[in-house]
């Protein structure tokens, strides 16, 4: 799981989180076209349990937080986008990660249409997500890769007014091969954002500086928290 060095980074830090596995992934990954965009963001509300909370999405996760954020019961506190894809009315995740002109990962995506699942060709991944990882467990998290539901990413996303009045934020990665620092300026700018944090990373930061990630998010958390008149 993409997350499982930052949840103990966090909570180190005092901040309590849970890391939703989407459906559709993992040893679901089968599903296939029966899995949506709207079931992304139904699995990330019911995590919350109708509490206000902040919703933190990474790479393609960007899509499922902005959904959740659509159609929750109870507004999110905030949204994080960690060298996520952050969209506008009417985008479609396929479309968007297309038009990076500078990502090394689009060449390295294979659609199985029979399945309704995508996949990613095993030829560099770990230079494209983990070229500044030092750790010896790298065919491990290689060995995470699975297949992914395609129709998520086909779905038009239909943004709300909870949405847009939800406060956002952006982490950028410095180093990113998979979703390109000037394409992650480039959708900051679309909502008139400026990144709260720049990491010195890859596309993993939740594996490659959890401890970094972790402050960041640590600040963004006690920002939240103030008052408005405090901030």
């Amino acid at each position: 799981m993409a997350w499982d060095a930052l949840v103990p980074a966090l909570a180190e830090r005092g901040i309590e989180s849970v890391a939703v596995e989407l459906p559709g992934r993992g040893p679901n990954s089968a599903s296939g076209w029966r899995v949506s965009l709207q079931d992304y963001g139904d699995a990330i509300n019911a995590a919350t349990d109708g509490e206000p909370a902040i919703l933190v999405g990474h790479s393609a996760g960007g899509f499922a937080i902005t959904q959740a954020a659509c159609s929750a019961a109870t507004a999110p506190t905030a949204l994080v986008y960690v060298a996520a894809f952050l969209p506008v009315q009417g985008e479609r995740l396929a479309r968007l990660a297309r038009q990076d002109a500078d990502s090394q990962l689009t060449k390295q995506i294979k659609v199985d249409p029979l399945r309704g699942v995508l996949r990613l060709k095993n030829d560099g991944l770990d230079e494209i997500f983990y070229h500044d990882y030092k750790g010896d467990d790298l065919e491990a998290l290689l060995q995470r890769f699975v297949p992914e539901p395609l129709r998520p990413g086909l779905a038009k996303v239909k943004l709300t007014q909870r949405f847009h009045d939800t406060p956002k934020y952006y982490i950028q990665c410095a180093l990113d091969r998979a979703i390109s620092p000037t394409y992650q300026e480039w959708m900051c700018s679309r909502y008139g954002i400026a990144a709260s944090a720049v990491l010195d990373t890859g596309h993993m930061p939740t594996r490659t500086d959890p401890d970094g990630l972790a402050e960041v998010l640590k600040s963004i958390v006690e920002e939240s928290a103030r008052p408005p008149d405090q901030t």
